[in-house]
């Protein structure tokens, strides 16, 4: 590129330094002193981890252009590359880090660590990573007013800009099907996050049908390569056994979560897209015995993984029995109304193992990431329950209530008020989450429940809620329910059913929405 592209500086708030100038890449990434022994630093193997070596930080600092970066470029986009690939390294690991600073599951501890150390053993991801800085960029350039007015005299400097990343993503996708044809060890993982870095682009871009289909492809990839059910289910025979020279099997395990989760968010706005993994992993035997039901959780990991079980039946389920709902005895069924009564109890029993959890002198206190998890639990735990409230099941009358989504909006509600706490302590990036926070509750809670009180209250949160988490676009989808709550007729309530054709996509690309 023969012009420079101009990059605003990251936020100024404090963060952490790199402890030793000549540590190893790990220990840098992780802002921790490193003891320096060769070839591998004990501080990494008695943690468990995979130590990185020395080679890639002793080469970036023979070339560094420190004139050229911040203090904080400096310390964080420690790359090979030229000065605008450094800087939008850097916004990559703002746009990702800080867009999953309110959730401290797996998804964390992928783009806040993983990612950027697989971006110093591969070509691809650091490719990747470098067009998704860049792509946040443009979105930001588009989304935040003062960046807009700024940039909208320059056509040609974001013609150059989106050059910029139609480059990096071209080179990350050769780089891999390089490595691939190479049958590198490293070929599989590079893949894989190659894809979840892919998936953030094309929502960046409003581009939902690729990200699905690189989902889609990383989720058969994930299924076809690895024993899924083994490591997701911490299976004996993998604790002393590396399934993967890059990376350890607990960060394998995060990434078969992160997938599962991006699985859920993709099905739940366009239900033709299949949940793979979700369909590998739900458990058949747990709604038919009403097992793992918690009376209590004495930890926020006890109640995550009852949380994630219990949308991950919710979810495998419904994909199992889409093609039976058109039968005549489907929804009188026993076994099937039974099944998904079980759901409700668990997710009973779930939000009440947590109200006493938050009572207790272990709740995390306020504007903690642990604490809006918590409530992102509870979110979607309600949103499962509403949803299932509304199918027609006759079997279901004694446990049908009115509203049964207002719980979901009242959750989405105390979420968004620990989400703004937060983000007065950390640098939180403009108008992006890489994954959703409330939309889909709010979404589901405006559509299914007949309460216009509740209605008014999850389209006036979405209103001030107008950012983009994942494919669910705040903005759109406020235009989306306003133009949706005056419409009449049949149409609308086909599309107030779950297990209508009508979805949140097919929605957005049917109705007339400004941009």
């Amino acid at each position: 590129m023969s012009a420079a592209i101009s990059v605003p500086r990251a936020g100024r708030g404090k963060q952490p330094k790199p402890k030793s100038r000549t540590g190893c890449t790990t220990c840098k990434i992780r802002k921790i002193k490193c003891d320096e022994t060769k070839p591998a630093c004990k501080k990494c193997i008695s943690t468990g981890r995979k130590c990185d070596g020395y080679a890639v930080i002793q080469q970036y600092q023979a070339r560094q252009d420190t004139t050229a970066l911040s203090k904080r470029e400096a310390s964080l986009g420690s790359i090979l590359g030229t000065t605008n690939e450094k800087r939008f390294f850097v916004l990559f690991q703002t746009a990702t880090q800080a867009g999953v600073a309110f959730d401290p599951s797996p998804t964390w501890s992928f783009w806040g660590s993983l990612a950027p150390r697989l971006a110093h053993h591969s070509e691809a991801v650091k490719n990747a990573a470098i067009a998704l800085g860049a792509t946040y960029h443009l979105f930001k350039i588009v989304r935040e007013p003062p960046l807009a007015k700024r940039q909208a005299k320059d056509d040609t400097q974001r013609s150059q800009l989106e050059s910029f990343v139609a480059r990096h993503y071209n080179m990350a996708i050769y780089k891999l099907n390089e490595v691939i044809a190479s049958d590198a060890p490293e070929a599989l993982i590079s893949a894989l996050t190659c894809c979840l870095i892919f998936v953030a682009i094309e929502h960046l871009r409003s581009n939902h049908r690729a990200a699905a289909l690189h989902i889609t492809s990383g989720a058969a990839i994930m299924d076809k390569s690895f024993d899924v059910v083994g490591l997701a289910s911490r299976s004996p025979k993998y604790e002393n056994r590396p399934v993967s020279p890059l990376v350890s099997n607990q960060e394998l395990k995060n990434m078969i979560e992160m997938f599962r989760k991006i699985e859920h968010t993709q099905h739940l706005f366009a239900r033709d897209i299949p949940v793979t993994l979700t369909a590998r992993l739900y458990s058949l035997s747990r709604l038919d015995s009403g097992s793992d039901i918690p009376q209590v959780i004495d930890n926020i990991e006890e109640g995550r993984k009852a949380v994630a079980d219990l949308v991950n039946d919710f979810l495998g389920y419904d994909q199992a029995t889409q093609t039976l709902r058109k039968e005549p005895g489907f929804w009188t069924s026993r076994v099937v109304s039974q099944r998904y009564r079980v759901l409700v109890e668990r997710a009973d029993s779930i939000l009440e193992a947590y109200k006493a959890f938050m009572m207790s002198n272990k709740a995390p206190r306020p504007a903690t990431r642990e604490r809006a998890g918590i409530y992102h639990d509870m979110l979607q735990t309600a949103t499962v329950r509403g949803t299932v409230m509304t199918m027609p099941f006759p079997s279901l009358a004694d446990i049908k209530e009115t509203d049964a989504m207002s719980e979901a909006v009242y959750y989405a509600e105390k979420l968004l008020l620990e989400k703004k706490a937060i983000s007065k302590i950390v640098n939180s990036p403009l108008g992006y989450m890489v994954e959703p926070v409330v939309a889909i509750g709010l979404y589901y809670g405006f559509i299914f429940s007949p309460n216009p009180e509740t209605k008014a209250k999850a389209l006036s949160m979405f209103r001030e809620n107008v950012i983009q988490e994942g494919p669910w676009d705040g903005r759109s989808l406020s235009q989306l329910l306003s133009l949706f709550n005056d419409m009449e007729g049949d149409w609308k309530s086909v599309a107030q059913r779950w297990w209508s054709d009508i979805d949140c996509a097919t929605l957005l690309s049917t109705m007339i929405i400004d941009d």
